[in-house]
């Protein structure tokens, strides 16, 4: 058998997809609860990177990282569920969209392993934003004096008692 030798950092490396956005596809979903009694759901997610494909689990509640369960919603159309405060597992299998992909660093004995940090929300699917308190441009006196429009000016005019309809 022929084959390239690879160290042990050349293989780590191949292991895992480097962080950057990449298409995903949810191929498992389930119900679940998290250690502290809390409803979520638990994914397995394919993620298809250019040469290799990787599984990533990711859980997502509105308990913790509520952003990202948000986030998931709208990034694979499901944002009229999010909307409706209502999300099931089944609602979740099969979807597809792109998510942002970083690298945890090992901790207990486990080794580095990829990890979704956040949903990618297409253009197309992002609700729009309520609008920030609009802010009045000042008007320089001087566009005003220089006007040929007339400008009212703040004195209230007297009004004849004689004027008064009643």
């Amino acid at each position: 058998m022929q084959f390239i030798p690879k160290t042990e950092k050349q293989l780590e490396e191949n292991r895992l997809l480097p962080e950057s956005e990449y298409p995903f596809e949810v191929i498992e979903a389930s119900d679940a609860t998290s250690k502290s009694g809390k409803p979520m759901i638990k994914m397995k997610l394919n993620v298809y990177g250019r040469d290799r494909q990787a599984h990533i689990y990711d859980y997502i509640s509105d308990v913790f990282m509520e952003h990202k369960l948000r986030h998931f919603c709208f990034a694979v159309g499901l944002g009229s569920a999010y909307e409706a405060g209502t999300l099931t597992a089944r609602q979740c299998l099969g979807r597809q969209g792109y998510a942002t992909i970083s690298l945890e660093d090992g901790k207990d004995g486990f080794r580095t392993k990829n990890v979704i940090f956040d949903y990618v929300i297409p253009a197309s699917e992002a609700p729009p934003e309520p609008p920030a308190e609009i802010p009045l441009l000042p008007v320089e006196p001087s566009a005003i004096e220089n006007a040929d429009v007339p400008v009212a000016s703040n004195a209230v005019p007297e009004e004849d008692p004689e004027s008064i309809p009643f």
